[in-house]
């Protein structure tokens, strides 16, 4: 192989990280300017805003119209009907109230789900068949709703 010829690990790597560091933070930090989320808070999570940022990096997580975008690597339904998820910028409790009849309070993926539901406007009886990597992501978003 050539000095110059690229690996398919290479084009991978370069494919997979569609965004620079620096550009993702600043886009989540105006994500969560957006929402009005304070700095003690953001400082709380930091955590989960270095992974909000990874998924920005990776280009699972982008930006439509000022609302964040989950980008499914598995899709929902028989038919892969959902590939991607849209946030709500803001969601009112009685919306998640809604959701949250029947949840048992010691049920912590009931209520996040019900918080996802409201956020992304979608029944919680679609949302149960997200795939494990997906929700994962999709709990690290909505920590910012709670």
């Amino acid at each position: 192989m050539e000095q110059n010829e690229k690996t398919a690990k290479d084009y991978f790597a370069e494919e997979k990280n569609v965004m620079s560091p620096e550009l993702a933070r600043k886009e989540v930090d105006n994500w969560l300017d957006i929402k009005g989320v304070k700095d003690r808070r953001i400082k709380e999570n930091e955590d989960t805003v270095d992974t909000l940022c990874e998924a920005v990096e990776d280009g699972d997580l982008y930006f439509r119209d000022g609302k964040l975008v989950q980008k499914l690597n598995q899709p929902i339904g028989n038919e892969g009907v959902i590939k991607e998820l849209t946030y709500e910028n803001r969601i009112k409790l009685s919306e998640v109230r809604n959701r949250l009849k029947g949840v048992k309070s010691t049920d912590l993926d009931g209520r996040m789900l019900a918080y996802v539901g409201s956020a992304v406007n979608k029944p919680i009886k679609m949302l149960e068949n997200i795939d494990t990597a997906d929700w994962s992501l999709a709990q690290s978003i909505v920590v910012f709703f709670m």
